[in-house]
């Protein structure tokens, strides 16, 4: 069986080079012209756009720069719902991993305040092997320990307004809008 040659053009001579060209190439052997190019009538051509007044330059640039912000804003809308929602599943994780994280101020007054009992009750004690009980004592005791030589320095509640009292048949007590009292 014998293959029939397709015929790609017209030409028997290269345009460019004048070298001796087969129908059945496509691109002349000599010179690389193409032979086989497309005929040009049915393309239309791309026009330039005309030139137009100020005015509709000015419009197009402000309909450009419109349509640039929007695109902009969009990016700007995505960053801050991104960091929205990354910042409330943070939340979400220390909340879920430490559920009693509001209250470690209050747990941590609670705790200096008793640490304070606890010095308070020894300087008593240390004041009571020479001393007697007094009135006074019951009433202000951090203020008789300090001046008696037997605390250093005055413990104070971190809770604003409470003082230090002993109570009739008590024990010492953080007496206040939040009074803490010895865990026993």
């Amino acid at each position: 069986m014998v293959k029939t040659l397709e015929r790609f053009h017209a030409f028997r001579h290269c345009p460019r080079c004048k070298a001796d060209v087969d129908p059945h190439h496509r691109f002349c052997r000599q010179c690389t012209f193409w032979l086989a190019r497309p005929e040009v009538d049915g393309l239309r051509q791309v026009e330039t756009r005309p030139a137009g007044n100020a005015i509709s330059e000015m419009l197009g640039r402000l309909v450009q720069v419109i349509r640039q912000f929007q695109s902009s804003v969009h990016f700007i809308f995505l960053g801050l719902s991104l960091g929205a929602i990354g910042t409330f599943l943070l939340v979400v994780m220390l909340n879920s991993v430490a559920p009693d994280w509001v209250a470690f101020g209050a747990r941590a007054q609670r705790r200096s305040c008793y640490a304070n009992m606890r010095v308070i009750q020894g300087a008593m004690e240390v004041f009571l092997q020479e001393n007697r009980f007094t009135p006074a004592l019951a009433s202000d005791p951090v203020q008789v320990l300090f001046e008696g030589g037997t605390l250093s320095n005055r413990p104070v509640c971190p809770v604003a307004g409470n003082r230090y009292r002993i109570p009739r048949g008590s024990s010492l007590q953080c007496v206040g809008s939040e009074g803490h009292g010895l865990p026993y």
